[in-house]
């Protein structure tokens, strides 16, 4: 892409592995990125439909987020973890019409309304150096 990435996390939390966080932490380090789990951008996992190969709509509906945004989320920067799609028949992947419920609870009226209310601000990793007094630092790795 001819730039350097805005953040650095891998799929499936493959950082948490203590064979592959020393190289991760070391490279957002050099390029001042933050890691996932390791910078002062907190992780928010829960908002996540499926478990034990069954679909769980309720988790990932819109009432469900905005509890979850209002008795989960701590003050401060969160990255929320979703995976918003559309469903593909030429991808293979077990989490696919969660992707289509996630897609439309984000893009639900009601939960803009809500994030306007509640004085949520939208932002993304490239914003971090503008918002809170600078990017997300790495955090030690001990």
């Amino acid at each position: 892409m001819g730039r350097i990435p805005t953040h650095l996390d891998t799929h499936h939390n493959v950082q948490r592995d203590q064979r592959v966080l020393p190289h991760l932490a070391a490279l957002s380090v050099r390029h001042a990125l933050p890691l996932r789990e390791h910078s002062s951008v907190r992780y928010f996992s829960e908002f996540y439909g499926q478990w034990d190969g069954n679909t769980h709509a309720e988790q990932i509906s819109p009432d469900n987020l905005m509890r979850l945004l209002t008795t989960s989320v701590e003050q401060g920067i969160t990255e929320l973890g979703c995976h918003p799609g559309y469903v593909d028949p030429e991808f293979p992947t077990s989490y696919a019409v969660e992707r289509e419920m996630e897609l439309r609870t984000l893009c639900d009226p009601a939960v803009r309304r809500f994030l306007w209310a509640e004085n949520i601000r939208l932002i993304n990793f490239s914003d971090l150096k503008t918002v809170a007094g600078g990017q997300a630092p790495a955090r030690g790795t001990s």
